[in-house]
């Protein structure tokens, strides 16, 4: 993965997401000097939203450090 973008939650923190191209990826904090990134796979890019520093999700599905949370669905409400 070449440069990533820092993503932002809502209220503009730096959250634990970057984005390179069509490509999401997480960074746990305690490895950001190692820079290892965890691919987040089917994400919907166009409808992601950062929630936090650990947790994103799309119109269907919610993930946390960069894993998909099986039994946790997202419902717009």
């Amino acid at each position: 993965m070449g440069f990533a973008r820092v993503l932002k939650d809502g209220n503009g923190d730096p959250s634990g997401y970057r984005k390179y191209d069509v490509e999401v990826a997480y960074m746990p904090k305690q490895q950001s000097n190692e820079n290892i990134f965890h691919l987040v796979k089917n994400i919907d890019i166009d409808t992601m939203e950062i929630v936090n520093h650990d947790f994103i999700k799309d119109c269907k599905h919610v993930y946390r450090r960069g894993k998909l949370l099986q039994d946790l669905f997202y419902t717009p409400g």
